[in-house]
């Protein structure tokens, strides 16, 4: 891969990813986090981004996702690598936050 303008040669990573779906003509790499997050570790979307782009190039379009939620508060980035062997090429193009609102049980008095 490279990282800016070095390239590394990475051997026996190890990774593991939250989710990840396929669809006819797209894939998508979810990485989900549990606490109010202000940054995270590129890594955890690139590496499995690129095992998934040398299997499928271009053939496919990879989605990457990164959530998390605070305080009923769903928030959503969306990421693309503009050059897929570019670790530092990632890009947000999306942001999203959804507040979740929990509908209360009724009880019926008998």
């Amino acid at each position: 891969m490279k990282l800016g303008d070095k390239n590394i040669d990475v051997k026996g990573s190890q990774y593991e990813t939250d989710g990840c779906y396929e669809s006819e003509n797209k894939i998508l790499v979810i990485e989900c986090k549990t606490n109010k997050i202000n940054n995270f570790n590129i890594r955890q979307l690139y590496y499995p981004y690129r095992t998934i782009y040398d299997y499928v190039k271009e053939k496919k379009e990879i989605i990457t996702l990164f959530i998390t939620t605070y305080e009923n508060i769903i928030y959503i980035w969306k990421f693309i690598f503009t050059n897929p062997l570019d670790l530092t090429s990632i890009k947000c193009v999306s942001f999203n936050r959804y507040k979740l609102q929990l509908l209360e049980k009724a009880v019926s008095k008998t």
